[in-house]
């Protein structure tokens, strides 16, 4: 992602509020994670015009770094409706990949359908401790499908989402990480340094 895009990211995610830090009180993620900062993606999935915005800061990154993918796939969760409307603005079939198989009908991991050897782009919201992205990544391969990489909105860059991606061989390439959120925010006055250093210690 370029410089100027991130930036762009950066300014849609903190004007549109999605953004909260509470150094005092802390978020706790589904993965037990605890964390100063939340970025809330589904916010921007009601405003139309900062939607839009993203979506095709999106599909920039997949035309300059993952040109070759030909299935968008995501877990199923926060990121289906980015990843819906992607795949429809890109003209690519969609897969959703649940965290556990249904337990009716056909028992499914994988819904939609995944050819073998197709080559799958995927898709999170947010990256924090990539728990849920080295299971879904797996469950892909399993199938047949070939990742090209991993995309997101947002990555916290912890080294423990780090060192998961790197042991997948999973090329990652997000729209905004924690860093240039925080110079951004600084720059335009949405919180205080003080705060962007207690992140920063945090990270």
């Amino acid at each position: 992602m370029t410089e100027l895009s991130a930036k762009i990211v950066s300014k849609i995610l903190l004007t549109n509020g999605a953004v909260t830090i509470r150094p005092d009180d802390p978020f706790t993620f589904s993965s037990g994670l605890v964390s100063p900062i939340y970025v809330n993606n589904m916010l921007l999935a009601s405003d139309p015009t900062r939607r839009s915005a993203l979506l095709t800061q999106l599909e920039g990154q997949v035309h300059h770094k993952f040109s070759r993918a030909e299935v968008i796939g995501t877990t199923i969760g926060g990121a289906v409706p980015w990843a819906a409307q992607l795949a429809d603005r890109l003209g690519k079939p969609l897969i959703y990949v649940r965290k556990a198989k249904k337990k009716y009908a056909y028992r499914n991991s994988i819904e939609g359908t995944l050819e073998p050897g197709s080559r799958v782009l995927l898709l999170e919201a947010s990256i924090a401790t990539a728990t849920t992205i080295v299971s879904t990544a797996e469950k892909i391969r399993r199938a047949g499908g070939h990742l090209v990489g991993l995309t997101s909105i947002f990555n916290y860059e912890l080294q423990l989402s780090q060192n998961q991606l790197t042991r997948l061989g999973l090329k990652n390439q997000s729209l905004v990480g924690l860093e240039k959120l925080l110079e951004t925010g600084e720059l335009l006055g949405f919180f205080s340094p003080q705060y962007a250093a207690e992140v920063r210690d945090w990270n």
